[in-house]
């Protein structure tokens, strides 16, 4: 399976390779598909199935891009399906996988389908903020300089202002966060909150079927930033009956809460944090640090700000590569000559994070 990644490859190999994977049977090859034109079509998702032997087959718009970006060869690409209309496909290797699950789970989704039978399920997934199913992939050889960081965000309307509770957990570093603030109709500290914690991904409360387009307005400023959304359950955002003790579990020895104890609404973007990564069917109890997170420590800056005095690469497409050269020409760039990628890490907190406090400063 290794010509795929050679120009060289004959077509009639490609063509046993295809047969042995896909099969022959028409109709089988266009019940597929079918299922597969079904899906929701999105560029920020990129869906592998598994064949037999370890390897898989992408599919579509995002196989094209496979081809060119990790394999190397637009002849890597092979129509699948009915001839009347065909299905662009190619094949990806074990190796191959890893490597680009390594690269792409710090800006697209990515989910692995099985066969079970009659139908296809999809039995892994990642995306920016929770790469849960392929830890060992992402943490391999300590991981790379970006941390997995998802963020829930409970609001509601205060005295003719938004108020916001937001929960983050940092899965790389075990840290959880919480913040409560009020915020003006542009949303400028919910975007230099994000950009401070340098989340990936965001939680919403699914909209009631009342006021469907109440998330619209956020979503707008997570695609300024280029952060992903994924809704969940309303119910999910309900503080718990046990309060804070029902995570208190999860936390270091010596945690001690105090101020926190009074934020509802990050208890509640807590727990909807907590079910969506299910920290409470793992092994991670006692594994995580908690802050709680003040805007006014920091300087404010939004993705204007940031992208204005070139402090990190531009965010690129799943399929975009910033090369060298562009990361070299921000401040993050120039910096980082860090040996670790917890260094790495560190550095770019510290940038997203201008402290206030002279004395913290110095």
């Amino acid at each position: 399976f290794s010509l795929l990644l050679c120009p060289m490859a004959e077509d009639e190999d490609r063509e046993d390779i295809q047969k042995q994977l896909f099969g022959t049977d028409t109709a089988q090859q266009t019940s597929f598909c079918s299922f597969f034109r079904s899906l929701p079509q999105s560029a920020e998702v990129v869906r592998f199935f598994s064949r037999k032997d370890s390897y898989y087959t992408v599919h579509g718009d995002n196989c094209e891009h496979i081809a060119r970006q990790y394999i190397k060869s637009d002849r890597a690409v092979q129509l699948f399906g009915p001839k009347a209309d065909p299905l662009p496909s190619c094949i990806v290797n074990a190796k191959l996988f890893t490597e680009i699950v390594s690269d792409l789970w710090k800006k697209a989704r990515i989910e692995v389908w099985e066969n079970q039978g009659r139908t296809w399920e999809v039995v892994k997934k990642a995306s920016p903020g929770n790469v849960e199913d392929f830890e060992d992939i992402v943490m391999a050889d300590g991981g790379s300089g970006e941390a997995a960081i998802v963020l829930a965000v409970k609001f509601h309307e205060e005295a003719g202002r938004q108020k916001f509770g937001c929960a983050y957990c940092n899965v790389t570093q075990r840290e959880l966060g919480v913040a409560e603030f009020v915020d003006g109709d542009q949303y400028l500290n919910l975007e230099s909150f994000f950009l401070q914690v340098g989340a990936k991904e965001c939680l919403l409360p699914a909209p009631a079927k009342t006021s469907i387009a109440e998330n619209d307005v956020i979503i707008d400023v997570l695609k300024r930033i280029g952060v992903v959304h994924s809704e969940v359950k309303r119910t999910d955002f309900v503080p718990r009956k046990e309060g804070w003790s029902a995570f208190s579990g999860l936390f270091r020895d010596g945690t001690v809460l105090n101020e926190e104890c009074e934020m509802k609404d990050a208890l509640g973007a807590l727990g909807a944090l907590a079910n969506y990564l299910h920290l409470f069917d793992g092994d991670d109890n006692g594994q995580f640090s908690l802050k709680k997170v003040e805007l006014n420590k920091y300087m404010r800056m939004d993705a204007a700000a940031i992208q204005a005095l070139h402090l990190f690469p531009e965010s690129t497409g799943p399929f975009e590569q910033t090369s060298n050269r562009q990361a070299g020409l921000s401040l993050f760039g120039l910096l980082n000559q860090c040996r670790t990628p917890m260094g790495s890490r560190t550095l770019k907190q510290w940038i997203a994070q201008p402290l206030m406090d002279l004395e913290e400063i110095n």
